[in-house]
């Protein structure tokens, strides 16, 4: 068991967090969190799409879609799916952590307890994340170490306002090696709901920004 967290989530079902992307200071497009409540579990959704610039630079959508099991936060289930200049792209993953496995193509043993690339966001707003070592992160069929150095309060600009928020970068590791790929940095308000403020991607030609608009 990776967490015991169904009584203390900062957030609840029918939670809709809305974003503006944004690229060398433009606009370029928006980004959705959702959050539904399944009983047992958490429906995490995440849709993005570029427009304007960001459309002719990068045409794409995409939705990603976490399941989550509420008492232990565990991966159950993810799904990314997207619209890009080649074509559709679909990948899915299921996990059974009652034996083990988790099946991407094919078969493959779970190494441990993991969260996926949406469900870390969320799982970072938890207060026992920080309590206990930090569970593996899942991406394209590989397992990765969560590399994250401790968060840092400093000050986000939303719009005309100005917010108190807590930084946390997030990198992910092979074992036994340096932090190589998938940087997201992330800024949650400093308060009881954790929100995630702003998100910022690492992306072939820079970085990408979502910042909060309406919560």
């Amino acid at each position: 068991m990776m967490l015991a967290v169904a009584l203390s989530a900062p957030f609840a079902g029918g939670e809709v967090l809305e974003y503006r992307l944004e690229w060398l200071g433009m606009e370029v497009g928006t980004l959705t969190l959702r959050t539904e409540d399944q009983g047992d579990c958490w429906l995490f959704i995440m849709d993005s799409s570029t427009r304007g610039i960001g459309a002719r630079l990068y045409p794409a959508k995409e939705t990603l879609t976490s399941l989550v099991r509420k008492s232990d936060f565990q991966t159950l289930f993810f799904q990314k799916a997207g619209e890009k200049k080649k074509g559709a792209t679909l990948e899915e993953t299921l996990f059974d952590p009652e034996t083990g496995e988790y099946y991407y193509k094919f078969f493959r043993d779970m190494n441990g307890p993991c969260v996926d690339t949406l469900s870390c966001i969320h799982f970072l707003r938890l207060p026992e994340a920080w309590n206990g070592p930090m569970p593996a992160s899942y991406d394209r069929g590989k397992y990765y170490r969560l590399d994250i150095p401790k968060p840092v309060l400093e000050t986000v600009r939303l719009g005309s306002r100005e917010r108190r928020a807590r930084r946390v970068t997030v990198r992910l590791a092979e074992e036994d090696r340096r932090p190589k790929k998938g940087r997201m940095t992330l800024w949650f308000s400093d308060d009881v709901r954790q929100l995630p403020l702003m998100l910022e991607f690492a992306i072939p030609l820079g970085t990408l920004k979502a910042r909060l608009i309406c919560e």
